[in-house]
């Protein structure tokens, strides 16, 4: 062999070496970029939105933790989106501290991705139900006088402190107070989805119908969303109490579709359903057993007397 052909035979080895190092390390990278943009976290997030629209709140948040866990590329505005699904949990499951750390975090991010005003809005309740819970009440679920002493002290240098407030005279049971409260709170701070729900709650307890609507309506179009499902339950009631039977149906039929396991979502539905689909059964199931002509014979023999 010349030493022309030894110098060809080498320099086509290492091409060879070379194009096998170049195909390798394309596969890999291709390996790499698919294993990172590729993930379970969708499908997760999905599944945490699902249980959440059921109102199974735990499940719900074991799938969102799950998809934050998914390590994916370019689903940095998507976490965001999750987390305030994960905190909307977390109110729902009264774990307020875990509901306040996580909005304080998210209200120091920088995205087009969350709403600021909604961070705001459920930082605020997330720290109204905190507050009570740690002010040293004897009973928690009943807030004494002293804690709405405390709490009063507290509104006349920070007005957001009148949704503590109206969240503490709320469990007393004191809902001319809470409402009052509440509408203190409103001069300063703009509708969500919580202060819609407790006003409109309010307004239904003195079935005031007429009053409830469009703070139902303003409440349903807020960004933030949390209470949507107890807010459209409003709506059935508030619909059922101005007699709109078909229309509170409806509402009722598609709650219940959406949220099966509520019982409260469930009731409504059956009550209203009695009202609009009256059972025609008969009273009595064996009056059909009986020809028309021994009835005509009965009919006779009571118009005789006999």
């Amino acid at each position: 062999m010349t030493d022309r052909n030894r110098k060809k035979r080498k320099r086509l080895g290492a091409l060879i070496v070379v194009l096998v190092l170049f195909t390798v390390i394309l596969a890999g990278a291709i390996w790499f970029v698919y294993w990172n943009c590729h993930s379970d976290k969708e499908e997760f997030r999905k599944a945490g939105i699902t249980a959440m629209k059921n109102g199974s709140y735990e499940i719900a948040l074991s799938d969102f933790e799950k998809s934050l866990n998914e390590k994916q590329w370019f689903t940095g505005d998507m976490d965001l989106d999750t987390k305030m699904y994960i905190g909307s949990c977390y109110l729902h499951l009264g774990r307020y501290e875990d509901a306040a750390k996580l909005y304080r975090n998210l209200s120091k991010e920088q995205s087009s991705a969350i709403d600021s005003s909604a961070v705001k809005a459920m930082l605020d309740m997330a720290e109204a139900n905190l507050l009570i819970d740690s002010i040293g009440s004897s009973d928690i679920s009943v807030p004494d006088d002293a804690m709405i002493a405390t709490l009063l002290e507290k509104t006349s240098s920070d007005s957001g402190l009148y949704l503590y407030l109206a969240s503490a005279y709320n469990r007393r049971k004191e809902y001319d107070k809470a409402e009052a409260a509440v509408e203190c709170y409103l001069k300063d701070h703009p509708m969500n989805s919580y202060t819609a729900y407790e006003i409109s709650s309010m307004y239904l307890r003195e079935k005031n119908t007429e009053a409830a609507r469009p703070v139902i309506e303003e409440g349903l179009s807020a960004p933030d969303g949390i209470f949507r499902d107890l807010l459209l339950y409003n709506q059935v009631m508030l619909l059922e109490g101005a007699g709109e039977y078909e229309k509170a149906y409806e509402q009722a039929k598609k709650l219940h579709e959406q949220y099966p396991e509520n019982k409260d979502m469930e009731r409504a539905y059956s009550f209203l359903d009695s009202r609009v689909n009256p059972d025609t059964t008969p009273v009595n199931p064996f009056s059909d057993a009986i020809p028309e002509e021994e009835w005509e014979a009965i009919r006779q023999r009571i118009d005789s007397g006999q």
